[in-house]
């Protein structure tokens, strides 16, 4: 179905005069929205972007949304209109991210919140739920039962006379956890059986974009100096060309930027979408299907965008770019080892750990391991070799803690990824990494310009690991030991 903006006005829907709507008219809207193959403008697809946000409220409208053409859509008008100002993107991303959160999904983010929300001191029942107004507005249902699950009145007595709640003791959470049926039960191992298809559909987009030239500056058109600071369309419907950094006149790279970004947000926020990343594979007949664990979509990332050329210290255009789509790139590798909120467990004791994130570490440090060695033995010039080499050790010294020069993400809770660096450097020993890296160090060719550089990032990955090392030497000597 193509459709434009004027369709959407002449749709035929009533409301109410106060903020609600049938079951009727929401099911005639979502059904017209979820058959949209084509959209034309940016400011069709804005509309269509929040009103699909309003309506996504449950696991059976995010599956027939990922299941329709209106993301892929959606995400084409950003790909066609990178130099347009609007908030399109910042609305796609939100609504992947809701087709995204299954309710087992929100239950585990909302009972982080709400446990630090309680704490051992009261709260006013209003006032939570007005300072929790974004978390209520995503589902009251949900919110609602993780409120009730982990509070009870203060000084309950009939009749009420506050709303008053407090958090539950040790001692109480036992005495309902006995009385709840095992079926109500939420420690139920995480179900990835599936597929959204959305990962699938991202990274297959950046595999095409990843083919053309990202770095190179566009030849300027005649128009842009002539319409520079004109606006297009009427004046009911304005919209202006961005003006932004340089950089973003390539629109391949732009879209590859916005692509990248959107796949590390998924990837900092959902299990989901660590398992559709890890089982991606570019051949796959049916994206609703995992398939088993691949190096697909981390060998994507590493041989074509994380590569920054090191040695040069050219402040081009270009060689910006490519740093840039170097560190994004890198930060979705980050985002893949990061942990992610489940129920039930305690992020803070470093001796529980997530079984499932434990086997993306250690398939994440096996790729980058193996492309530490083939870029070692490779009969490529000496400048790519170690360009690759320092590329991956850089990106290393991200996953061992060091920041990044720049706020990469707002995601990150650093209450639940706190140990994420020292459970990532019990991988690395594991396999040896150390050994690794001391012979590329022995055999560093001393004719090389740049040798300095490489040792240097040698040097600091043995550091990072060494401080970890010291830092958890309890918890190294109680089971872990370095290779």
């Amino acid at each position: 179905m193509e459709i434009d903006s004027t369709r959407i006005s002449e749709t035929s829907l009533t409301f109410s005069d106060y903020y609600s709507y049938d079951a009727e008219a929401k099911s005639k809207l979502f059904d017209f929205l979820v058959s949209i193959k084509q959209i034309k403008t940016v400011e069709t697809a804005t509309s269509i972007g929040r009103m699909l946000i309003l309506l996504c409220r449950d696991d059976s409208d995010s599956e027939r949304i990922v299941r329709s053409k209106v993301i892929e859509a959606l995400v084409n008008v950003v790909k066609v209109n990178t130099d347009t100002e609007s908030n399109l993107q910042g609305l796609v991303i939100t609504l992947i991210r809701y087709c995204m959160e299954s309710h087992k999904v929100l239950e585990s983010y909302m009972n982080e919140y709400v446990t630090r929300l309680l704490g051992n001191n009261r709260k006013d029942l209003t006032t939570v739920v007005k300072e929790y107004t974004p978390h209520v507005m995503r589902s009251s249902a949900v919110f609602t039962k993780t409120l009730s699950d982990a509070s009870i009145l203060y000084k309950c007595a009939s009749p009420l006379k506050n709303l008053a709640i407090v958090g539950l003791d040790p001692e109480q959470k036992k005495l309902i956890d006995s009385d709840t049926p095992m079926s109500d039960s939420d420690n139920q191992p995480f179900d990835s059986g599936y597929s959204t298809g959305i990962m699938q559909f991202l990274l297959s987009e950046l595999m095409i974009v990843g083919k053309k030239d990202l770095t190179v500056s566009p030849e300027p058109s005649k128009d842009d100096d002539e319409n520079k600071n004109e606006t297009l369309g009427s004046q009911k419907n304005v919209r202006k060309k961005k003006e932004t950094s340089p950089i973003f006149k390539n629109k391949d790279y732009a879209y590859a930027v916005f692509l990248l970004q959107t796949i590390a947000e998924l990837l900092f926020s959902y299990k989901q979408a660590k398992t559709e990343f890890l089982t991606f594979s570019k051949k796959s007949s049916n994206p609703f299907e995992l398939g088993k664990p691949r190096s697909t979509a981390l060998n994507l990332l590493i041989h074509q965008f994380v590569p920054s050329d090191p040695f040069k210290s050219d402040k081009s255009f270009e060689a910006t770019r490519r740093r840039v789509l170097s560190m994004v790139s890198g930060v979705c590798i980050f985002a893949l080892v990061s942990t992610t909120p489940v129920k039930g467990i305690d992020h803070s004791d470093s001796k529980l750990v997530d079984p499932d994130m434990t086997f993306v570490r250690k398939f994440t440090v096996d790729i980058l391991i193996k492309m530490i060695k083939e870029s070692s033995t490779t009969s490529k010039p000496a400048a790519v070799r170690y360009g690759r080499i320092v590329d991956i050790l850089n990106l290393v010294c991200k996953l061992l803690g060091e920041k990044y020069d720049y706020d990469v993400t707002s995601i990150v809770d650093k209450k639940i990824t706190v140990h994420d660096p020292y459970f990532f450097a019990v991988e690395l020993l594991d396999k040896k990494f150390p050994s690794v890296l001391s012979s590329i160090l022995a055999d560093l060719d001393v004719n090389f310009p740049y040798t300095e550089k490489v040792s240097s990032h040698i040097m600091k990955c043995m550091s990072s690991l060494c401080a970890i090392r010291v830092e958890n030497r309890d918890l190294f000597k109680d089971g872990h030991q370095s290779g």
